[in-house]
């Protein structure tokens, strides 16, 4: 079954737009919108010419090849989890499937389109992966021979494509808990870094990704052809077997795949099904046994006491900030009555679990502690002391911007919304929530990371003070960055990435710019003399702050909640 004819589409692509024209108001609301569609064609001819360019700047640099096989095999590990991503969306929650539903398509043909669109959309890593190799061989056209060359970095590339693309079905398949879209942005991000690293750390950094299978090609290619290098030949089979596992990961997926879960009775047959069965009597329970409070509820009662609560007005009460721990306890006296009702509903109704997180946290922190000062130190291993701390780092201290429901999307006539787009929450009242409960937080967690930390400087032979210094610049800069992580999850809701318009391109080339000047900043607060330290952290701050006034700016006037796809 082919579910897309291209004569009929442009027909009545054709017809829908002689009729919009003949209206003014309706011709000017379909330009609006189509702003918020897919690509224009002129951007979809002007995104193959950035890897070129970068390509370009590269080359006047001076900078080796290491670091270009680093970047890519970081590129190659962040693509893995965005495909994932990307395949589970396109399965579960793409607009194509939003209509699929209603009508009598079986799941098979509904696949199929999907994968194909999927294996459409991969090409452009292949692009990406032929011109960098193509570059990097060009330098040695002389040593192999052009066809040689050529032959190379074929293989090279549709390897590397491969190998991507079975390890993207394989985590669709399997949906690990750890394959989010915060784990590719942190990878992107090191590519950022490799630019600025030595050549020594460069090399350490090949052998640590040889970990991961996005680095076994670069390592291996970077090493020359198996005739002037056989050693690489186990990292050659090694891609070449996970590449081979791709027919065998697409059919487990296959027969996974099944949209009887997105909405009942899409063909009829549980509807006939549920006709032929006979109704099952109503539980009879007596007055005030309707409750949850000895243990979860039977799915036959969860109609009667979710009817019975609302007769009660149990969703109305307002929270209690002082039981639900001692960290909520001073967020909901550091808020407004009406900040409060803010953060309740941001936080899905459920206010608990900061104290929670800063005693596991604080668990962490001790163990780590008595690991540093009573594990011996191995040269090699010094990195594993760093481990807690930042792992306590990670649990209390709202890092990326913490943890808000309210950012969640939901289905909405066709396309993807945020959860507080349905009330009348606006950009500064949403941040200012949110900088106060993120800034107590990071207060609170300032007592761990200053207790770690001069044990760990002086584990390392340093001076503790030098520890605590570290600490403090660690905590600022956390502190500083809180603007852009609430930028971050507000973007996560808008079309701001959704076609091509002036704006847009000036907004996200500012972003881009953004993330140079934050990361030079980052690099200036951990300088050791006190002045650099100080303008570093000044950088950051008034930066972050002022993207997430740009941001708000466009918030208000050009970018819209709906979104066709999800990030």
């Amino acid at each position: 079954m082919r579910l897309g004819s291209p004569n009929l589409e442009n027909a009545i692509r054709k017809r829908v737009r002689t009729e919009l024209r003949a209206s003014q108001e309706s011709w000017k609301e379909y330009k609006r919108m189509r702003k918020a569609g897919p690509r224009t064609p002129w951007s979809t001819a002007i995104l193959p010419l950035l890897p070129l360019g970068c390509l370009l700047w590269f080359s006047r640099t001076g900078r080796g090849p290491e670091q270009l096989l680093l970047a890519l095999a970081l590129y190659s590990t962040a693509t893995v989890v965005f495909r994932c991503l990307s395949l589970r969306r396109r399965l579960y929650r793409s607009h194509d499937v939003a209509i699929f539903l209603h009508l009598p398509i079986e799941d098979e043909p509904i696949f199929r389109f999907e994968w194909h669109k999927f294996l459409r959309a991969s090409l452009w890593f292949l692009y990406v992966s032929v011109l960098v190799y193509g570059y990097l061989a060009f330098a040695q056209v002389r040593f192999l021979g052009p066809r040689a060359a050529l032959g190379f970095v074929v293989a090279a590339s549709l390897l590397q494509w491969l190998t991507v693309l079975s390890l993207s079905t394989l985590l669709a398949r399997y949906r690990p808990t750890w394959a989010r879209y915060e784990v590719a942005l942190v990878l992107d991000a090191f590519i950022v870094v490799t630019v600025y690293l030595p050549t020594d750390l460069i090399r350490q950094c090949q052998t640590v990704l040889l970990a991961v299978p996005g680095g076994w090609i670069t390592y291996a290619f970077g090493q020359g052809p198996l005739t002037t290098a056989p050693h690489t030949l186990a990292l050659w089979s090694a891609a070449l077997f996970v590449a081979a596992l791709l027919p065998f990961t697409v059919k487990s997926l296959r027969k996974t795949y099944s949209t009887g879960s997105l909405t009942p009775s899409r063909l009829n047959t549980a509807t006939l099904a549920a006709e032929e069965a006979p109704e099952e009597p109503a539980p009879i329970v007596k007055e005030g046994e309707l409750t949850t409070d000895h243990g979860p509820t039977p799915r036959a009662l969860e109609p009667l006491v979710a009817a019975e609560a609302i007769k009660r007005g149990e969703f109305l009460a307002a929270v209690n900030w002082k039981e639900k721990g001692w960290i909520e306890s001073l967020a909901g006296r550091l808020l407004h009555p009406a900040e409060r009702t803010v953060a309740e509903f941001m936080l899905g109704g459920k206010v608990s679990g900061w104290s929670h997180l800063w005693r596991a946290a604080a668990v962490t922190s001790v163990i780590g502690i008595v690991a540093t000062v009573a594990l011996p130190l191995v040269r090699q291993g010094i990195w594993i002391l760093f481990v807690p701390m930042i792992v306590a780092a990670l649990i209390a201290a709202p890092l990326l911007g913490g943890t808000w429901p309210g950012f969640d999307h939901r289905f909405c006539a066709g396309r993807w919304a945020p959860l507080y787009s349905t009330v009348p929450l606006g950009y500064r009242e949403i941040s200012r929530v949110i900088f106060k409960v993120n800034g107590m937080r990071c207060a609170v967690w300032l007592p761990l990371l200053i207790a770690y930390a001069p044990i760990l400087a002086w584990r390392l032979n340093a001076e503790p003070t030098q520890g605590i210094v570290f600490a403090l610049k660690a905590f600022c800069l956390v502190v500083a960055l809180q603007p852009v992580m609430v930028l971050g999850h507000v973007s996560k809701g808008t079309n701001d990435s959704e076609g091509i318009t002036l704006g847009r391109l000036f907004l996200l080339s500012m972003l881009g710019l953004g993330v140079f000047i934050l990361l030079a900043a980052g690099v200036m607060t951990f300088m050791p003399d006190p002045l650099i330290t100080v303008v570093g952290l000044a950088i950051a701050a008034f930066s972050a702050l002022g993207f997430w006034l740009l941001y708000g700016f466009f918030y208000n006037r050009r970018l819209d909640l709906l979104r066709t796809q999800i990030s």
